[in-house]
């Protein structure tokens, strides 16, 4: 039997290295009658490989710098054949997701993909294999530590150079950081456009009683009872829009970052007392028995007792507010070690438990549909987180469920025991004092916003004269000779800002110039002093508040 062996070697041609391959020998019998005795030569053949051994290296050397470049790619690479079976993947895919080469390759990739993504990721890929045509795609990918991460994956066909269709070579990136910050402002915006679809509706509910009040006004003149009834209410309704304002203007300042803390030595007993009495009229138009369990000594503290205030007035207000008319209401505190404890507790709505989690979060409402029985905007609960966290406590919410009522849980930071010695003496709730009288011009282009004001003053014991913008106000300072001046700052022509200039720049002694003014900001209080105003009083502005001011401007010029 004829028997043949290969061999590769390398001849010189021409003065260079060629490949050469000989394909024999082949033996053969001399004559039938010895051919099993002996061999009598070989025959062989000789070709050129070089081209061939030139190309497959260049094939090597490709495919070797094809997987570098591969491997190097932030992305993971893959190639499918034309049945769409995948054939290549690159580094970054096994160690993404885990896979091994055997369980990736083929279909196996899509078992990778999240369960709800799986059918319709390998559906869209195959049809892109049928048509021969581009796809792009996005799926959830399981990581190698069993997490899910968001992935785009994008392919196109490719042809061989006889332009016979080879399959598809595409691109898998991970977006899950972009997928997720898009998911985020898609909430944000849902979130937005809910407040601001509330808010709309928390400011007409206010308006709508004062409309029709003021409509019916004149109707009443000879029925005092009933005008003094619509008063009350307005005043009501006025309160509420500030409080809506107010919350407004410090969810602007915690998004900037605007605000600012005014600490001072205090009992928080006297703020909790403050907060119990601010929202009492609230609680007992509804009935709520309000349970109060203080300790009998002192509950010292470093903090702004004007944002504590605000804080526990917020969830006494908010028991008040979800609970049934006769409702009970707990407030107690106590001191734990390092820490000062605070609960408000009810037996109202409770809190469903799915909720708990995000119930802190801005313009998060429990209860949003539209026949909804509690106003509010959803920005309370995260003024009170932020308020409590920036005096360096905590804020919990806890609830059983709908129905179960609810606790919220204040823990700030105690003074240490025995620092009470500095505490300011208590001072006790009395009637408004007698003032001074003064001269006090009022300057506001709302002639409204100007006369009642000035009725404000007249009932404090002042003397008020008002004018109706800049220009006036410059002359009335000149022949009023003021010792206050009221001046807002919004006003046409010659603004606040300019009268406050003007006036310094005159002779003699000024009048002490206090800002009134909408704008309540801590840049609009600071540019209110640098144009030469003494004080800064927000609209719209409470008659003790404005005593208050008058008394300690009586004292700064004594």
């Amino acid at each position: 039997m004829a028997r043949t062996s290969g061999c590769r070697t390398r001849f010189r041609r021409s003065g260079a290295p060629t490949d050469a391959c000989a394909t024999s020998p082949r033996w053969w019998p001399r004559s039938p009658a010895c051919a099993a005795r002996a061999v009598t030569g070989f025959v062989g053949t000789v070709g050129d490989v070089t081209e061939r051994r030139m190309a497959e290296e260049v094939l090597r050397e490709n495919e070797a710098r094809f997987r570098l470049m591969a491997d190097a790619s932030p992305a993971a690479l893959w190639i499918t054949d034309a049945t769409g079976c995948c054939t290549f993947l690159s580094r970054q895919w096994y160690e993404l997701t885990g896979q091994s080469e055997q369980e990736a390759l083929g279909l196996g990739w899509t078992t990778a993909t999240h369960p709800d993504d799986q059918e319709r990721a390998g559906r869209i890929f195959l049809e892109a294999n049928a048509a021969r045509t581009f796809f792009r795609t996005e799926y959830r990918l399981r990581t190698a530590d069993g997490a899910f991460r968001w992935a785009v994956d994008l392919g196109r066909p490719w042809f061989a150079e006889d332009g016979e269709y080879a399959g598809m070579v595409g691109v898998v990136f991970d977006i899950d950081d972009r997928k997720r910050a898009e998911q985020a402002l898609e909430e944000a915006s849902r979130r937005k456009d809910q407040f601001l679809a509330t808010l709309a509706h928390e400011l007409r509910n206010p308006l709508a009683p004062i409309s029709n009040a003021l409509q019916v006004w004149p109707l009443l003149e000879h029925k005092p009872e009933e005008a003094e009834r619509l008063r009350r209410m307005m005043g009501r309704q006025v309160r509420q829009m500030v409080r809506l304002i107010d919350d407004l203007l410090d969810v602007s300042r915690i998004t900037r970052g605007k605000i600012e803390l005014r600490t001072e030595r205090l009992d928080l007993r006297t703020v909790l007392g403050a907060a119990i009495e601010a929202q009492r009229p609230f609680l007992d138009a509804h009935a709520h028995a309000l349970h109060v369990d203080l300790p009998g000594e002192p509950l010292v503290i470093d903090a702004d007792a004007g944002r504590l205030v605000q804080v526990f007035g917020n969830l006494l207000h908010n028991a008040g507010k979800y609970t049934a008319p006769g409702g009970r209401i707990r407030l107690a505190a106590r001191r734990q070690a390092q820490q000062v404890h605070v609960t408000v507790s009810d037996n109202g709505a409770g809190i469903p438990v799915d909720m708990l989690a995000s119930i802190f979060e801005m313009f998060t409402q429990v209860d949003q549909s539209l026949g909804r029985t509690h106003g509010g905007l959803g920005i309370g609960l995260t003024l009170v987180k932020t308020l409590v966290e920036l005096h360096g406590g905590t804020v919990e919410a806890s609830s059983r469920g709908a129905g179960s009522g609810s606790e919220f849980t204040v823990c700030l930071p105690a003074a240490a025991h025995g620092d009470d010695a500095s505490l300011p003496p208590a001072v006790d709730g009395r009637a408004l004092s007698p003032l001074p009288v003064h001269r006090v011009l009022v300057v506001d282009d709302v002639q409204s916003s100007a006369d009642t004001f000035a009725l404000m003053l007249a009932g404090l014991g002042q003397q008020a004269h008002v004018v109706y913008g800049g220009a006036p106000a410059l002359e009335a300072i000149a022949d009023f000779r003021p010792d206050i001046a009221f001046v807002d700052i919004a006003m046409p022509g010659l603004d606040g800002y300019e009268v406050a200039r003007r006036v310094r720049a005159m002779q003699g002694r000024p009048p002490v110039l206090v800002a009134l003014t909408g704008y309540g900001q801590e840049d609009d209080r600071q540019r209110a002093l640098a144009a030469g105003f003494d004080r800064h009083l927000v609209k719209p502005a409470r008659l003790a508040a404005l005593h208050r001011l008058i008394e300690a401007l009586a004292g700064d010029r004594c």
